[in-house]
């Protein structure tokens, strides 16, 4: 086959020459050229782990101020199902053709036109979660600069805005780690961040607990 054939077109499967039957992975020939994985699971675990996490968990107490702790909890059980079960079919699907990557699992299923459309989409969806992470780093350090840097000249009013440290946020930490050639590396910032989550989600509860208890919301 000079060129790859997308599984799913018309519902029927590459090598059956019936017309339809059930796939099977003999309808996926290895790819010589394709690499395979050398992330370990560990990094693997704390990497979906974090981009799971990301950004959301900042939106959690918005959301649930404004649906109430019964309606929130119903659709977070809800949302997690739903991410769960696509989250199995992509694994089935993986396994099935032996993609390493998404990129190479569409591209497996509907061919390259399709891939390419699933890359750009990719790239689209990447740049705008790098500028909302941005935003949330400069949103969230601002004031706290602002708060321990105040009345200490001009320069610290340069260092505690919010377009400068973006800028150090992107040059310092963020560059760097766009030269690294293998996502798994990222596992010990991933550790990091789902760590860093952790604490904070402790601390909220701890301290939530503690507010609830002093001024006896629930009496």
């Amino acid at each position: 086959m000079s060129e790859k054939q997308p599984l799913l077109n018309s519902g029927r499967s590459i090598n059956d020459s019936r017309g339809y039957g059930p796939i099977t992975p003999s309808d996926f020939p290895e790819d010589e050229n394709q690499k395979g994985g050398k992330g370990t699971l560990l990094s693997s675990i704390f990497n979906l782990a974090n981009a799971a996490i990301g950004a959301g968990v900042l939106a959690f107490p918005y959301a649930f101020s404004q649906t109430g702790l019964i309606y929130g909890l119903v659709l977070a059980a809800f949302l997690v199902a739903i991410l769960s079960y696509s989250i199995y079919v992509i694994s089935w699907c993986t396994q099935l053709t032996g993609a390493k990557t998404y990129q190479d699992l569409v591209e497996k299923l509907y061919g390259g036109k399709v891939a390419i459309l699933c890359e750009v989409i990719l790239l689209l969806y990447l740049v705008g979660a790098l500028i909302a992470f941005l935003t949330i780093i400069g949103d969230l350090a601002t004031p706290v600069l602002q708060h321990y840097l105040h009345g200490r000249g001009h320069w610290a009013e340069i260092v505690s805005s919010r377009i400068f440290i973006i800028c150090v946020f992107s040059t310092i930490f963020i560059f760097p780690l766009t030269f690294l050639k293998r996502v798994d590396i990222l596992g010990i910032t991933s550790i990091l961040a789902v760590l860093s989550c952790s604490y904070m989600a402790v601390f909220i509860t701890v301290e939530g607990a503690e507010f609830v208890a002093k001024y006896s919301i629930f009496i």
